[in-house]
């Protein structure tokens, strides 16, 4: 281990640490403390890694939270727990994203590349929530790694498939690499290899396919909901996600990384590098393979795999600049490195100021599936369990309300009763589910109205978005 590499795991360790305060100035998020709550039932044994999936749900970040849970249970918020650990995925990829463009290119342009990395916004927002793309890329880079450690022997292919299986056991989207990492070993090795790496690459998918038949089997669904939907419709689909990468990209990327790709790009015309044209190779690839699988339910996160092929590209971007060795180019790497610095601080310490894309900052800050108001919330109930002890307050049978309460905001959930299966709006037999009284609260979130019929008087609202409120309701007797 080389004297910068130390250091740079100092470093990392230290971007991690400083942050840790920060996590939590973002709202939870619906799929959060979804994710958070499986956790918790796998640990409690009341569901089974069997039942994730016969249920579509991929098992391998509901297996590391649990894990955790073990460890810090009724000891730090869990939602602080699970967002240090993604970030800390986050982290990790940049060091192994070090690795890889060390082996590839130099120990300079890998330090670029890890600075790139984290000047990307999308790699400071997404990467530090409870989600499954952090441990998906992180599974992916060790993958990618022992690709590139291919021996006479195979030992590194046997690992390389297992990570990979890791990756697409924690979300499918790790597919869209998949090209990149098949490719890649024709690229790093001399042609006279080419007979025995088709057999390692053979190897790969022998591998791949036989730690495989969960995944698939939890993905049946899948098909169904994203890709079997008409050709028509598929087109649209494609059609739209493809238009909508081209507007998140210059927000989560910056049109400076983009003007400075597009130099690297003729570098590697006039080089005929083979790995230059390999990343952006992968870099394309990865957006019509998203844009082809994301259908209709296609979001900005899914870009986050993108960030590994972009800073490796970023970094020999900024490595050619500086190595001219002129005041004026090295001037400029500093400008833009500074510049971007400054644009990336809002998004590290999560100030309100770091500008989201209109989905993002919908989906987080606006939707029903935000929490937005949980705290305000969390703290009513707080106070009126206080001040009366036979509060019964019912809630709407979701993550956000069933989970988060209790565990994220301290509501004794001795008190709350979950109205299993009813998230709010029209339901003929709610009156059937409830006992009235002055001691008796309902909370309502996804769709916060009432039964027409059904009589009860707001207590309080919490704002989100355009038409979208916490709804704080108390059901006196009629």
């Amino acid at each position: 281990m080389s004297k910068s590499e130390k250091w740079l795991i100092v470093v990392l360790f230290f971007i991690w640490l400083v942050r840790l305060p920060f996590l939590n100035e973002i709202p939870i998020f619906g799929d959060e403390a979804n994710h958070l709550m499986l956790a918790d039932q796998l640990l409690s044994g009341s569901v089974t890694i069997k039942d994730f999936v016969y249920g579509g749900i991929f098992p391998g970040l509901i297996i590391a939270l649990s894990s955790l849970r073990s460890v810090f249970t009724n000891h730090v918020n869990p939602l602080f727990i699970g967002r240090a650990f993604s970030f800390g995925c986050t982290v990790a990829t940049a060091y192994w994203l070090f690795k890889i463009a060390q082996k590839l290119f130099n120990e300079k342009t890998a330090l670029f590349s890890v600075v790139a990395y984290f000047l990307f916004p999308i790699t400071l927002f997404h990467g530090q929530l409870v989600m499954l793309e952090p441990l998906m890329t992180l599974f992916l880079v060790l993958s990618l790694y022992f690709c590139l450690k291919l021996s006479a022997d195979l030992r590194e292919l046997v690992i390389a498939g297992i990570f990979l299986y890791l990756a697409t056991a924690t979300k499918l989207l790790a597919i869209v690499s998949l090209p990149a990492l098949l490719v890649l070993p024709f690229i790093i090795y001399p042609k006279q290899m080419v007979k025995s790496l088709l057999l390692m690459v053979a190897m790969f998918l022998v591998v791949f396919v036989v730690l495989y038949p969960l995944v698939f089997q939890s993905s049946s669904h899948f098909l169904t909901d994203y890709l079997l939907v008409g050709t028509e419709t598929f087109l649209v689909n494609l059609k739209l996600n493809l238009w909508r990468n081209c507007l998140w990209i210059p927000t989560y990327y910056s049109w400076l990384i983009i003007f400075l790709l597009s130099g690297v790009f003729v570098i590697g015309l006039k080089e005929k590098s083979l790995k230059i044209f390999w990343l952006f190779g992968w870099t394309g690839t990865v957006i019509l393979l998203e844009s082809i699988v994301g259908g209709r339910f296609f979001y900005p996160r899914h870009l986050f795999p993108l960030s590994v092929p972009l800073a490796l590209l970023t970094g020999i971007g900024f490595w050619k600049l500086w190595k001219l060795k002129t005041f004026p180019a090295r001037i400029v790497v500093t400008i833009t490195l500074v510049f971007l610095g400054f644009k990336a601080m809002p998004y590290y310490l999560n100030r309100p100021d770091a500008k989201l894309v209109a989905e993002d900052k919908h989906q987080f800050y606006e939707d029903w599936i935000s929490g937005v108001g949980l705290k305000d919330l969390g703290d009513d109930l707080k106070f009126l369990i206080q001040n009366n002890k036979k509060a019964r307050i019912y809630i709407g049978d979701e993550a956000l309300l069933v989970w988060a309460l209790p565990n994220v905001f301290g509501v004794n959930s001795s008190h709350l009763i979950t109205l299993n299966g009813y998230f709010g709006g029209p339901k003929s037999d709610l009156e059937k589910q409830v006992t009235r009284g002055v001691n008796s609260y309902l909370v309502l979130n996804r769709e916060p109205y009432l039964p027409r019929d059904f009589k009860a008087r707001m207590v309080r609202t919490y704002p989100k978005g355009p038409n979208r409120s916490i709804v704080l309701w108390q059901l006196e007797i009629r």
